[in-house]
């Protein structure tokens, strides 16, 4: 072969060899970059489910926050009507270490899609042995088949209405029904029952509906050790025309003599003003309940942070 020829040979060689090598590396970089690509992805989408929210960024009512001392993180619990667009009817619960940064809300209880629940409020959760227990008041499309305490005039519809205990093992959930009816009576519209464990043994005091009574009352009722259910009949702590100043509803249909009253009177009636709840023992008396002096400068005063954490 002439020298200019295996010189010829020699650089195809290269020439194809180089080639070969080229694609060989622009195929490597290729799968590098899809790979660093789709793990870009990955962490900006983890990024934006874990972006923390502020407490001043989150619109809930009925709030209640559980501390939990295993891990010191703070729960708040929320209505899942809360947030437009929550795509199911339950409760949800939000974290955080320092009550000021919190994670976005996560699912701790979902009632079945075709429920006829109307409404969720005011849940809550509390650790009682080795389990947590979520309290929520569930109000249905259906109306109590009862009779009205009013007849005349606009009185608001009384829906089934009552508090509902469901069960887990940890403060995320899944929290699940302990029984299919409601903890308090069913044939009550009762609301906002919450855990009170006195010498060991559970009770649950709640609200049975003004709307029900006319003059809304606060009920105890003592609770099973495992509270899968109720033990005796509730009895009445105190009526809502018991707080000082308790005022009657113009509005109302009503005789003179009759006040219409909500529970709501006793925490709001006096902006200036706080009202005590002195329950050291369940059956409690008219005057255990007080109210501090009034404050000019009550309005001026201001929790922080510090204030509230136990962390």
């Amino acid at each position: 072969m002439e020298p200019y020829t295996r010189v010829a040979a020699q650089n195809s060689h290269l020439y194809v060899s180089a080639k070969y090598k080229d694609a060989k590396v622009r195929r490597y970089m290729k799968i590098r970059l899809s790979t660093i690509c789709l793990l870009l992805i990955a962490a900006n989408t983890a990024m934006a489910g874990g972006e923390l929210l502020k407490t001043k960024d989150i619109r809930v009512r009925d709030p209640f926050v559980y501390a939990d001392l295993k891990t010191k993180t703070y729960y708040m619990y929320a209505q899942s009507a809360n947030r437009k667009n929550s795509g199911f009817t339950g409760v949800e619960a939000y974290a955080s270490k320092d009550l000021i940064h919190w994670s976005a809300p996560q699912t701790v209880m979902a009632l079945p899609g075709e429920t006829d629940v109307k409404m969720v409020w005011a849940p809550e959760v509390h650790a009682f042995k080795s389990a947590y227990y979520l309290f929520a008041t569930l109000t249905y499309d259906r109306i109590l088949p009862v009779k009205k305490p009013v007849e005349k005039g606009s009185w608001p519809t009384m829906h089934e209405r009552g508090t509902y205990i469901y069960r887990a093992d940890a403060p995320t959930g899944p929290f699940k029904p302990l029984k299919n009816t409601s903890h308090t009576p069913e044939d009550w519209m009762a609301l906002d029952g919450t855990l009170f464990v006195e010498d060991g043994t559970p009770h649950m005091v709640f609200c049975h509906e003004w709307v029900q009574l006319i003059d809304g009352t606060m009920d105890v009722v003592r609770l099973k050790d495992d509270l899968s259910g109720t033990v005796g009949k509730p009895e009445v702590l105190f009526k809502a025309s018991d707080a000082p100043g308790a005022r009657t509803d113009p509005k109302a249909s009503l005789p003179k003599h009759i006040k219409r009253q909500t529970l709501y009177d006793l925490v709001h009636l006096y902006p200036r003003q706080r009202i005590l709840r002195r329950v050291d023992r369940v059956r409690v008396r008219k005057d255990q309940w007080a109210m501090d002096k009034p404050k000019a400068n009550l309005q001026k005063e201001r929790r922080t942070r510090h204030d509230l954490s136990i962390f």
